[in-house]
């Protein structure tokens, strides 16, 4: 079982991380503190201090999201690699290999699923729904 979580883990990275906190029910909201406290202002100031034009609005979100997406996968690999420690840990494999290997595999799968599928679905529902209650409330 835990090595069949550790390719898990490896393979499936930041996807996977939620369904397996939610199986051994040891969701600790690590992924939201450490987005919103720590990888989110961070992104956001490397964002802001790149040399390009603001006001383009496509290339401040394609800097933010991509930032954001480099943050929480070396972070959140980490807390992959470490949780697979605890459970078991692996004989005869370097620190370094096992932690930029799924580092490598996340970014692969985390970085265009963000840039093409979740953001843009994500901004089209904020801007349906959140927006149109906005004016809604403002116009009542």
């Amino acid at each position: 079982m835990r090595q069949n979580v550790h390719k898990l883990v490896t393979y499936a990275g930041p996807f996977i991380i939620p369904i397996i906190t939610k199986v051994n029910r040891e969701d600790d909201g690590s992924a939201f503190v450490v987005e919103s406290f720590v990888v989110g202002p961070v992104a956001k100031k490397i964002a802001y201090s790149l040399p390009f034009d603001k006001s383009k609005r496509i290339l401040v979100i394609l800097s933010l999201s991509f930032f954001m997406v480099i943050g929480m996968v070396l972070i959140m690999s980490m807390y992959g690699l470490a949780t697979s420690y605890l459970m078991s840990p692996p004989a005869g494999k370097s620190l370094l290999g096992s932690y930029f290997s799924p580092v490598g595999k996340n970014c692969i799968v985390a970085l265009p699923l963000q840039l093409l599928i979740v953001g843009p679905i994500a901004r089209y529902v904020f801007k349906r729904f959140v927006k149109s209650k906005k004016t809604a409330v403002s116009v009542s």
